[in-house]
């Protein structure tokens, strides 16, 4: 069991499978992210929906859950680390990293590797209200913009790939590129 002390973190499944719609705290949640059986996208649960593609957690999944509530225990999730000094094994990696501040959006370009070579594409989502989740491909260079952000700002950006590789990285809005964590 693992209390939930992020807002926005991946996490491996090890319990049993557990059906999302009934689970005790899926009013602490925005949405609960997975990738498919296949690794060749992801599914999303969200507790307000009539419809998800993501129905349960699954022995061995990974997962990205985006909380609206923190405290709360999730029982079988074994979370990732993000506070590590440089890369653990099995990490992605931030390859390249710009942004900038514009109108209410922060302008991201960015290119993530795996160092598993079957990995293709990661899942990439953000801890900012409005935001979108992107499926990408790894090791392309990508721009994107996050919308409804103020100057000052601090965001966390996670991306997971199907092997389990992952990478947190923050980030604050208009802030220096250089300034912020180191890559």
């Amino acid at each position: 069991m693992s209390t939930i002390s992020k807002k926005l973190l991946g996490f491996l499944y090890s319990g049993a499978a557990q059906t999302l719609a009934s689970a005790a705290w899926k009013g602490n949640v925005n949405a609960v992210y997975g990738f498919n059986s296949g690794g060749t996208g992801y599914q999303v649960f969200k507790p307000g929906n009539t419809f998800n593609s993501l129905t349960q957690l699954v022995p061995d999944g990974v997962y990205i859950l985006d909380a609206n509530k923190l405290g709360f225990d999730l029982p079988g999730a074994v979370l990732t680390t993000s506070a590590a000094t440089g890369p653990a094994a099995g990490a992605l990696t931030l390859t390249s990293f710009l942004h900038s501040f514009s109108s209410g959006y922060d302008n991201l370009t960015l290119q993530v590797a795996s160092p598993v070579a079957a990995d293709t594409e990661y899942l990439l989502v953000f801890d900012s209200p409005g935001a979108y989740s992107y499926k990408l491909a790894m090791n392309d260079t990508i721009s994107l913009s996050v919308p409804n952000v103020t100057v000052g700002q601090v965001i966390t950006m996670t991306a997971v790939a199907p092997s389990g590789a992952r990478l947190t990285h923050t980030f604050t809005v208009g802030g220096q590129a250089a300034a912020d964590a180191p890559l």
